[in-house]
């Protein structure tokens, strides 16, 4: 399963990288990206952009998908930024960060540590 996701989010890396750079198309680029949140993650960006953090926690339940959302959100903000949406890309960081914290936490300690 998480080899699986890691793939997908490899793939989806990859048609980003290539929309957003080769051909500086940053719609359909957003538009891979929307497919790549309900695609890695199972759920629809638009049903996680209306929940808070807590129930964003609970609905995507699992590290790894913790941080695969963390990291789709941190691609949408570099591709807000290149169509000058720094605002929306300062959000969606910010949301990235409090994702990425909440997969921290969710991580059980090392007992050798």
């Amino acid at each position: 399963m998480i080899q699986r996701q890691i793939k997908q989010l490899a793939r989806a890396l990859g048609r980003l990288l290539g929309l957003s750079t080769v051909e500086c198309n940053v719609g359909a680029a957003l538009d891979e990206l929307d497919r790549a949140y309900k695609d890695i993650l199972g759920t629809p960006r638009t049903l996680l952009d209306r929940v808070d953090d807590k129930s964003v926690d609970m609905m995507l339940g699992r590290v790894e998908k913790l941080d695969a959302y963390a990291w789709l959100l941190d691609k949408e903000a570099e591709l807000r930024e290149t169509r000058g949406e720094q605002a929306t890309a300062a959000l969606l960081r910010e949301r990235a960060s409090r994702v990425a914290l909440a997969a921290d936490r969710m991580r059980k300690p090392d007992p050798a540590h």
